[in-house]
């Protein structure tokens, strides 16, 4: 997949694209069950101007979040926002969201 850094117009509102997250995923326990007093992590397949790679994101802030698959990450006036696939809304980041990006990018 090739990521595309075109601005997008959501409501008026011109994003610049940072990524698209194409699949989120919950941490998977399996047979052996959750691990005791251990962090525990999902993944993030996304696709920026590194191209396409896996991030991991602490399972209590995936939880919280409102990452889904095929979002996209944006900015708009130096905040970061969510677009959910449909693009007719946007979404402004939470902190955590902001941190966890932060981490990454």
């Amino acid at each position: 997949m090739e990521f595309q850094q075109t601005p997008i117009m959501v409501n008026g509102t011109e994003i610049r694209p940072l990524c698209c997250l194409i699949r989120v995923d919950e941490p998977e326990f399996g047979c052996e069950g959750r691990p005791d007093g251990e962090p525990v992590y999902g993944t993030v397949l996304l696709c920026d101007a590194h191209g396409e790679r896996t991030v991991r994101i602490a399972e209590t802030v995936l939880l919280r979040s409102r990452l889904d698959d095929k979002m996209i990450l944006g900015e708009t006036d130096g905040q970061l926002v969510l677009i959910p696939r449909t693009q007719t809304a946007y979404y402004l980041c939470s902190a955590e969201e902001c941190a966890w990006w932060e981490s990454v990018k």
